[in-house]
């Protein structure tokens, strides 16, 4: 008994170890490669969204898959290099106190530490509520204690 304990436990170690390193990798290969803001809504208001694309739309970021990342100006001229890296979260919520009624909500969201090279000024961003599909990333950044909202595309090169 005590032989099959240890052996279902080493199984699930195995397994959860296992999906972590699965939910990484996939996002890493999906967000690997060179992207460009389309959408940058900053919610002043709590009924209001207001447009605030022209103070990204010239950023070019560009994920690489071990982990660094650089934004390139050319119009600013400013060039920041870094590093990212992956958090998620999962929520059990038990709405109505039932144990059968538990839902499971998985959230994401990147870390990202960035040198200005001409300045070394150090920049900390913490995307939250991070999704991506192959071709669009959307976040949420918080700002004054209100959000940011993003929408990137990845760019063919």
């Amino acid at each position: 008994m005590t032989r099959i304990i240890l052996a279902l436990t080493i199984i699930l170690f195995t397994a959860s170890s296992c999906q972590k390193n699965q939910w990484e990798e996939r996002l890493t290969d999906r967000i690997e490669g060179h992207w460009k803001y389309e959408k940058a809504k900053y919610q002043a208001k709590t009924f209001s969204r207001e447009d605030r694309l022209d103070d990204f739309k010239n950023d070019n970021i560009y994920f690489y898959k071990d982990g660094t990342l650089e934004i390139i100006n050319e119009v600013d001229n400013t060039y920041l290099e870094g590093i990212y890296s992956f958090e998620r979260t999962t929520n059990i919520n038990n709405w109505d106190m039932d144990d059968d009624n538990n839902t499971t909500s998985i959230t994401y969201q990147v870390q990202i530490s960035l040198k200005d090279t001409s300045t070394n000024n150090i920049y900390q961003e913490l995307w939250d509520q991070f999704s991506i599909t192959r071709k669009v990333i959307r976040y949420q950044l918080e700002e004054d204690g209100r959000p940011f909202f993003f929408k990137l595309c990845k760019q063919e090169n």
